[in-house]
């Protein structure tokens, strides 16, 4: 076969000096003169060699003045000779002057503060503030505790005694007639005769109001029939175990059940929950079923036995608790029995104004 025409030859060897002489040309195009690289770097050393010039000179000009300003370490401490007792030396007392020392002793002279300038700079440089509102209870410099505390989990009460004689309590009920004849005095000092002043105070609070409460056990305060929750446990749903409420027998729900003994007990002694009303009644493991939500005529003999038997182990009932969980199942509290108080309202016993002070003591 006869070879490519010379033409074709002529062609791919322009188009490859093309290509070479395009190469050329971005080669040249990137490529830095060599000169202008060398003035650049020739430049920077100058700037760089007169920055540092100016740094000396401006370093040149500061002077410290070594005999006024010395180091920290070779400073003595003031007064380091000074003797046990202030009033040794006249001069060191508030409002004297100090002595000047010789030219031997490297201290500096001070000149004490007096306390006229204290008390002109405090007058002057501040305005004078409002003293601040104390509790009326309050032995210290400090504001009182707030009575009432919410962390999350409703309003608890922590001093009983404010809180009584606050706006947050509610007033007592005198349109009822049995609140009103809980809320006499006569029956305070009666219930302080018998129980813990905290405890006589808050059984007198819940039976002197009709609907405000406030827990023995936990201290919660909450009104007869608001959706409180179990300190602990879900109290929508509690677990059978946990509850102190035996299947009812009338076929009603056991959830139905419970809510009405719970609602019973709130109005009987005032503990808000199932789990409170077994820490008050731990003492009777035996009793904690059948007196949950029910008054003394409900109860069997056999619980009464339990309830007025002796305290396991002989330990003594700080509280008031287990007095407190008798009393409230009596329609008046067991008073007229404690205290031999007859049909026509007078009483046997005279109380004592001891027992009053106590309850009202801050």
């Amino acid at each position: 076969m006869p070879g490519p025409s010379n033409a074709k030859k002529k062609r791919k060897a322009q188009a490859k000096k093309k290509k070479e002489k395009e190469k050329e040309k971005r080669a040249k195009a990137v490529e830095v003169p060599s000169v202008v690289v060398e003035e650049t770097a020739s430049r920077a050393e100058e700037e760089e060699a007169e920055g540092a010039s100016v740094r000396r000179e401006a370093l040149q000009e500061v002077k410290m003045d070594y005999e006024r300003y010395r180091p920290l370490r070779s400073q003595p401490l003031r007064y380091a000779s000074r003797p046990t007792k202030a009033s040794a030396h006249p001069s060191l007392q508030i409002g004297g002057r100090a002595p000047r020392h010789g030219p031997r002793d490297d201290t500096y002279p001070v000149e004490p503060t007096p306390r006229s300038a204290f008390s002109s700079f405090s007058s002057s440089s501040r305005a004078p503030s409002p003293e601040p509102e104390f509790h009326a209870d309050a032995r210290g410099p400090l504001p009182a505790a707030p009575c009432v505390e919410d962390r999350g989990n409703g309003p608890h009460v922590h001093d009983i005694h404010a809180f009584l004689s606050s706006k947050l309590c509610s007033p007592p009920s005198l349109s009822d007639a049995l609140c009103a004849e809980f809320a006499r005095e006569e029956v305070l000092q009666m219930l302080c005769g018998v129980l813990p002043a905290e405890t006589a105070l808050i059984v007198w609070h819940n039976k002197s109001r009709r609907t405000a409460r406030i827990c023995p056990a936990c201290r919660r305060l909450y009104r007869i029939g608001e959706l409180t929750r179990e300190p602990l446990l879900d109290d929508s749903s509690p677990p059978a175990s946990c509850s102190p409420s035996s299947s009812p027998a009338d076929g009603t729900t056991a959830e139905s059940e419970q809510s009405r003994r719970r609602r019973r007990e709130q109005e009987i002694s005032g503990i808000c929950s199932a789990l409170c009303f077994m820490l008050v009644a731990y003492r009777f493991p035996a009793a904690i079923r059948s007196t949950w939500g029910r008054m003394a005529e409900e109860l069997s003999d056999e619980t009464w036995d339990e309830l007025d038997g002796p305290l396991p182990g002989g330990a003594a009932d700080s509280l008031g608790f287990s007095m407190m969980l008798k009393m409230t199942r009596c329609h008046d509290l067991g008073l007229s029995q404690l205290f031999g108080v007859e049909e026509d309202g007078e009483g046997s016993e005279d109380i004592g104004e001891e027992d009053a002070d106590e309850c009202h003591r801050a």
